[in-house]
């Protein structure tokens, strides 16, 4: 009787190994998403899969875990550093200029896109035009290659700056007519050139399928595109923008903002053509 109550005490609780392996097992997922964040350099992901496993029952002093926290702590240190310097000498590879824009919160003007950091969330934004292009990782690689996917997708192909002048001054010319004003606002003529640029299958068949999109961003970059390659005049006319004043800027959506390389700019509101005397 004895020995079979001896027997008795010294097996383990069926249900407390259970609920070990069951922590076993949460604590090697964590540890799998923490090697996945250690290897993707996510700061927020590490800190996050450190405070889960810390939550979790201790099951030994693991010195990866010190490992990774002193990672975690170096990484934070030397981050913004880093970044800085390899984006630095991608651009001077790439040709690109580089501006710092503001510091607090960290934006940078890789010319002539905008680019937002968020390093605690390892995060990054490509805009033109206050408007967001592209999302990808506060990684210098990752960086430049969305930059140029960006312009890639702004530039397009067959880009024609007399051509897209001229449909300009065609648009404006009508909607004037309309109205009987010279000055016409921008977002009248944003959708009159969405239809003027459908390709030739849209217009026989206007099915979603077939419809090329325009947004205000393309826009806004074609009217920047026009100034930098000096197309601003056809024939006898030239382009004029109507900058937006008072309280017109409060409705960003009636106003674009347009800007120049190094992302200096202001809002506008209305566009005009003037007809220009020449002898």
């Amino acid at each position: 009787m004895e020995e079979e109550s001896s027997h008795t005490m010294s097996m383990p609780d069926p249900s407390r190994m259970e609920d070990i392996s069951n922590q076993l097992r949460k604590r090697a997922r964590v540890l799998q998403s923490l090697a996945r964040s250690i290897k993707e350099e996510s700061p927020r992901a590490v800190e996050k899969a450190l405070g889960q496993l810390a939550a979790l029952p201790r099951q030994s002093d693991e010195p990866q875990l010190q490992a990774a926290g002193n990672w975690l702590r170096q990484e934070r240190a030397t981050r913004r550093q880093r970044l800085s310097a390899d984006l630095r000498r991608l651009c001077a590879e790439s040709g690109v200029e580089i501006l710092v824009l503001s510091k607090d919160p960290l934006e940078l003007r890789l010319v002539p896109l905008s680019v937002s950091l968020d390093l605690a969330r390892n995060r990054a934004e490509l805009a033109f035009a206050n408007q967001i292009l592209l999302r990808c990782e506060a990684q210098a690689p990752a960086i430049m290659e969305a930059r140029l996917a960006a312009l890639q997708t702004l530039e397009g192909r067959d880009w024609n700056p007399g051509a897209y002048l001229e449909l300009l001054l065609e648009t404006w010319m009508t909607l004037r007519k309309q109205k009987g004003e010279d000055w016409v606002e921008l977002v009248e003529i944003l959708p009159a050139l969405v239809m003027a640029l459908q390709t030739k299958r849209f217009k026989r068949d206007p099915s979603a399928r077939n419809f090329t999109p325009y947004p205000r961003v393309r826009f806004a970059w074609d009217l920047w595109r026009l100034r930098r390659d000096r197309a601003l005049a056809t024939g006898s006319w030239r382009l004029s923008l109507g900058p937006a004043t008072g309280g017109t800027t409060r409705n960003k959506s009636r106003v674009l903002w347009l800007e120049d390389s190094r992302g200096q700019g202001q809002y506008h509101l209305t566009m005009r053509f003037i007809k220009e005397n020449r002898t």
